[in-house]
């Protein structure tokens, strides 16, 4: 008896779900379009990424945090993007973490997020003998 009663209750649960699921897939509204930009050619110097690479910001567990690793890569940003470190508000966040803020003419706009990160895959060392150059070298070749 219990036992069909449970039977009944999840049976109607999940008749609720689905309809609601439904529901609200048919009823969607998709939001406004996104303004599609015309782009200007960007290139970036590979070596400007092989010297970024040469920091070894691991962040996979908290012993494996290098302090020094993290503010010298914060430093070579600096210095290789000077624009970016002189024209916007710059936040450290728990040492590590950099949130810069590009204020609009129009604080009324909507933001915008542009989101990348610092920290590194922990290198197995005993593929080392595997790899062509050291894994923080930032060797760029060919």
């Amino acid at each position: 008896m219990i036992v069909k009663r449970i039977f009944k209750f999840l049976l109607l649960a999940l008749t609720v779900l689905l309809v609601v699921v439904l529901y609200r897939t048919f009823t969607f509204k998709a939001g406004a379009a996104l303004q599609v930009l015309d782009r200007e050619e960007v290139s970036v110097d590979p070596k400007v990424l092989g010297g970024a690479i040469r920091y070894p910001t691991i962040s996979h567990k908290a012993e494996m945090i290098d302090e020094e690793a993290f503010a010298g890569f914060h430093h070579y940003l600096d210095s290789v993007f000077p624009l970016t470190d002189s024209l916007l508000e710059k936040e450290t966040i728990n040492g590590y973490s950099l949130i810069y803020t590009w204020k609009g003419s129009d604080p009324d706009l909507d933001p915008l997020v542009l989101m990348a990160h610092q920290d590194v895959v922990p290198v197995e060392y005993s593929t080392q003998e595997q790899w062509d150059f050291p894994p923080f070298s930032g060797s760029v070749t060919d």
